[in-house]
């Protein structure tokens, strides 16, 4: 405000008023100003200086009869605020005892040769736990999900991640299940009851709940037939070859559809059988395969003693204890290499009568008896057999099938540089083999069908299950009577929460973690933390800094329980689950979204506790004035001791009324002192003669009690009046994220402190000039908000850290038309800090709450919220008169567009920011362009909790929005 000047004369004016006069009045005298031999001169001198004193003071008058006139108002200069932020401790890792970082430890952060000092809000206990894994689990929804938060990742809802959770089993038998035919498998799943098998063989051959598979060459099979009978369950398989998992097993995977109920079994016994002939993976000659096209002599065209006949295959003969049938498709070759028509004579006799000569008749040679065998790992042992032990000899009439029962300890061998499972045939003897007129009978194998069965059960070597991405397993339980296996088990909680696994036990009084969130949506329900400590998981207390996720902030857990080591989803360590006792999906609400979670975090604050200075009362002391060492003041306790003149009909009255208030302490010679606390008062407030109040200037350090006319006189006595009382706070403040450097007094253990936030909110003086508008104001509203504007200047006028507000009329905290709504729009002076927002917020709303009509309380129409931070971002595309400058120029225009962002559009009133057309003035401004063709605004801001893209053009309101500049991507264009 412009103060009128009763007087404008200064001491030069006076003096030359005093010459001219001069001349009229005594013309004698030559008055020289200045001359110090003229008496005259030098008393003219002295008038001047007294009266343009009085001028002076006499100019101030308006001045201060206008301040006294705000003081009647009540206007008053708004408190100094205090910088604040989060700061972050790292205790080495080979630590693992909790480290203490004590309330009240002193950081600082140097400029220059001053240091900036800042003060720990809260006491936490640091540690070198990590998380190592964080999962998102939803009984309901059967999902398990294992964030990595390389993005920002949905907190306590479903989110993109491969879903963990599966309810199957697997069965190996690597005997049986080496198929690569048609087979009928049959599996025998043993129960405590014959009432619970039945109910296990029906869940288990129910389509609709189960789904049995195999894993072939290429990909996954399903069994599409599958029943019951005679107890078991009988899965039919199609052509197609079992493959091994990476432990070398082959299995049958049964997995469940459909959540039950939790399912055990006793054991689990597996048989089966081909259902069709099996072709001989190879035939061989000795050293020689045979053609399975062409065939191929068994022992080749001259048998003999210990020629071998070898039959390959990996499908049946890895069925260990199987029954194997062998079927030949095989023929006897008759050769003969004598030569019949030639006569025979018989030499020896005296007389040859050629009448006598016979025709010769040659000798059957044949294979007369062969030995089969099998490899055993250590030689080729004798196989056990029946039926057509020698289909080679051609001596039978009957189907040439060859049984056997496969031994146990048959193994894998190379015949011929060929590895697979063999059995064969080795010559015994060949009858007639020393015949001079032999005649070959020479079996000719054309191919080999097996067919395999089992005739018992048999155990399997492996059980496996997975539920609820936990897998457990059992091998060789051979013998084991009471297995007790779980092959199902469904999870038992119904509400979605978030599992932590941490490498160290969890402990700490507090410990503290920091959530970094990336929406506004905020959890329904109040967020539920709890440890697991060996049987189950117990609620842990907390104190939380996050308004349930609705903003960044740190959670401080009370532990008092221990830890316990625990396995969930597959994985050892210490568990911390989350919840928050709702579904965002079932519910339809937008869930949280987080970028990270950190830990060692606590609030700090620029301030510093002074030492306690005490002060003496004399008597008669009526506005009695104190002043502290420190300033500028924050927060203030005095304590009067009032142990002289006290009744105690006082002292029963304020312990019962306000105990808080009254303190009791005893001196060296035992005498019981009380030390009453009295309360701050603004300057403008009214109190009673026996009110025990005081005035405080917090940027003066001055403090004055009453006099007895409006507030009580303090009482008189020896350092009766103790302060306590702490300082900082002003513009010196605010710094960058990174900027605390160390400990000013160093704490043990801790390697290393930073502010993971920048450090905001410190406001000072506000300036003469503001508190003279607030004046003007006043006059108008009377400390009360009954018009729009009056809801903005009483929070300028009272919140020194806001910077700017905006009043909306008829829109609700969304944005969206209500009558009688009224919403306040706020931006902090916290360079954009969401979580001090919002607590400037709820300090706003309840001033409001007592200056505004309670119509608006009782019917829940006022809200206080934060702007809505906008970053805007541009397209642009400008067409150059010279390509010499188009470096420059794309520099220049994205400067130019960020500066009027940021710095223009941002001081203006919150809503009203946004001018495109400012846009095209600024870019034409620019020297070298020729014309403007594109300009594409976008601007990304939070909606319903999440982040949303929108256009930015001059149809579109944001009513409730700040701006401040993304990046911009400028294309130039050349003539």
């Amino acid at each position: 405000m412009k103060h009128v000047l009763v007087d404008e004369r200064k001491k030069e004016d006076v003096l030359k008023q005093v010459k001219d006069l001069a001349a009229s009045y005594v013309p004698e005298w030559r008055y020289e100003e200045g001359d110090p031999d003229d008496p005259a001169a030098v008393l003219s001198e002295i008038f001047a200086e007294m009266y343009a004193g009085i001028i002076e003071r006499l100019n101030e008058t308006p001045e201060r009869f206008y301040d006294e006139f705000l003081n009647i108002l009540g206007v008053e200069e708004a408190e100094p605020a205090a910088a604040e932020g989060l700061v972050q401790f790292s205790v080495d890792k080979s630590i693992t005892d909790m480290v203490r970082v004590p309330e009240n430890s002193l950081l600082y952060v140097s400029r220059g040769e001053q240091n900036i000092v800042y003060e720990t809000v809260q006491p936490i206990d640091a540690a070198s736990n990590e998380a190592e894994d964080i999962y998102y689990v939803d009984p309901g929804e059967q999902r398990i999900e294992k964030l990595d938060f390389e993005k920002p990742e949905r907190f306590l809802s479903k989110g993109s991640h491969e879903n963990l959770q599966k309810h199957l089993f697997r069965i190996s038998e690597n005997s049986l299940l080496q198929l690569k035919g048609k087979a009928d498998i049959e599996i025998n799943p043993l129960a405590e009851s014959e009432f619970l098998k039945n109910d296990i063989l029906q869940r288990m051959s129910d389509a609709e709940k189960v789904r049995w598979s195999w894993q072939g060459t290429d990909g996954t099979h399903e069994f599409k037939n599958v029943s019951v009978g005679l107890g078991r369950i009988i899965l039919h398989k199609d052509k197609g070859e079992l493959v091994p998992d990476e432990n070398g097993d082959r299995y049958v995977e049964c997995e469940f559809l459909d959540h039950d109920t939790e399912l055990r079994i006793r054991g689990l016994m597996i048989s089966g059988h081909s259902t069709e002939r099996i072709h001989a993976d190879g035939l061989y000659a000795g050293e020689f395969s045979i053609n399975r096209e062409k065939g191929g002599y068994c022992f080749g065209r001259i048998p003999a003693p210990y020629e071998e006949f070898y039959i390959r295959s990996d499908d049946v003969l890895t069925k260990r204890g199987a029954e194997v049938a062998v079927s030949f498709d095989l023929s006897i070759i008759t050769y003969s290499d004598y030569d019949q028509s030639t006569p025979q004579y018989t030499y020896g006799e005296n007389v040859i009568d050629k009448k006598a000569v016979v025709r010769p008749e040659p000798d059957d040679v044949y294979v007369s008896e062969v030995i089969w065998e099998y490899y055993n790992g250590i030689g080729w042992h004798v196989l056990n057999t029946k039926g057509s032990v020698n289909p080679f000899s051609g001596q039978s009439d009957e189907a040439l099938i060859l049984n056997f029962k496969v031994p146990e300890d048959i193994v894998e061998t190379e015949v011929n540089a060929v590895s697979g499972f063999f059995i064969r045939a080795r010559v015994v003897s060949v009858e007639n083999a020393y015949s001079t007129m032999p005649r070959w009978l020479l079996p000719f194998v054309k191919n080999v069908d097996l067919e395999w069965a089992y005739s018992g059960e048999r155990t399997v070597s492996r059980l496996e299950a997975v539920n609820n991405a936990e897998e457990s397993e059992t091998r060789e339980w051979d013998g084991v009577s009471q297995l007790a296996f779980t092959v199902y088990k469904d999870m038992q909680d119904e509400i979605p929460a978030m599992y932590m696994r941490f490498n160290r036990p969890l402990s700490g009084m507090p410990f503290s973690m920091m959530f970094d969130m990336d929406s506004h949506s905020g959890a329904k329900g109040k967020i539920k933390f709890e440890l697991w400590t060996g049987k189950r998981f117990d609620p842990v207390h907390v104190v939380d800094d996050t308004a349930n996720l609705l903003h960044s902030g740190p959670v401080f857990l009370f532990f008092n329980r221990t830890s316990k080591i625990g396995r969930f989803f597959g994985k050892e360590g210490y568990w911390l689950r989350i919840s928050a006792g709702f579904n965002p999906i079932k519910e339809n609400i937008p869930a949280p979204y987080m970028r990270s979670i950190s830990f060692n975090v606590t609030k700090a604050v620029q301030r510093q506790h002074a030492e306690d200075e005490f002060f003496t009362a004399e008597s008669y002391a009526e506005k009695r004035k104190i002043q502290l060492l420190n300033t500028p003041v924050i927060h203030t306790d005095v304590w009067i001791n009032e142990t002289k003149g006290i009744k105690s009909e006082t002292i029963s009255q304020l312990e019962k009324e306000c105990p808080e208030d009254i303190h009791t302490e005893e001196n060296e010679d035992g005498e019981i002192l009380y030390w009453i606390r009295w309360k701050r008062i603004r300057e403008s407030d009214t109190a009673d003669s026996e009110d025990r109040v005081y005035y405080l200037d917090p940027y003066t350090g001055v403090i004055t009690f009453g006099d007895g006319r409006y507030g009580k006189i303090v009482p008189e006595g020896f350092e009766n009046i103790r302060v306590s009382y702490t300082y900082g706070g002003g513009d010196d403040g605010n710094a960058d994220a990174g900027a605390i450097q160390d400990f000013l007094i160093p704490v043990a253990r801790i390697a290393d402190v930073k502010n993971i936030t920048a450090m905001n909110g410190g406001t000072g003086r506000i300036g003469r000039e503001r508190i003279e508008r607030f004046g003007r104001y006043r006059i108008r509203h009377q400390n009360r908000a009954i018009g729009i504007t009056d809801f903005d200047q009483l929070i300028y006028e009272n919140f020194g850290n806001v910077a700017h507000v905006k009043s909306f009329d008829g829109l609700d905290e969304s944005g969206h038309a209500a009558a009688g709504h009224i919403t306040v729009v706020i931006t902090g002076r916290t360079g954009g800090n969401e979580r001090t927002d919002k607590e400037l917020c709820v300090h706003v709303k309840k001033f409001l709450e007592k200056r505004c009509d309670c119509t608006l309380l009782t019917s829940g129409l006022l809200s206080v919220r934060p702007s809505s931070e906008m970053e805007v971002t541009a397209d642009i595309e400008v067409l150059l008169s010279s390509p010499d400058a188009a470096a420059a120029a794309q520099q220049e225009i994205q400067n130019a567009v960020r500066s009027l962002i940021n710095d223009r559009w941002a001081s203006r009133e919150i809503g009203d920011q946004i001018k495109i057309s400012e846009v095209y003035t600024v870019l034409k401004s620019i020297p070298g362009i020729r014309s403007v063709r594109k300009v594409i605004l976008e601007g990304v801001l939070y909606e319903n909790g999440r982040k949303i893209l929108t256009p930015v053009d001059s149809d579109t309101e944001f009513p409730f929005v700040t701006v401040k500049s993304g990046e911009h991507r400028v294309i130039i264009d050349l003539m």
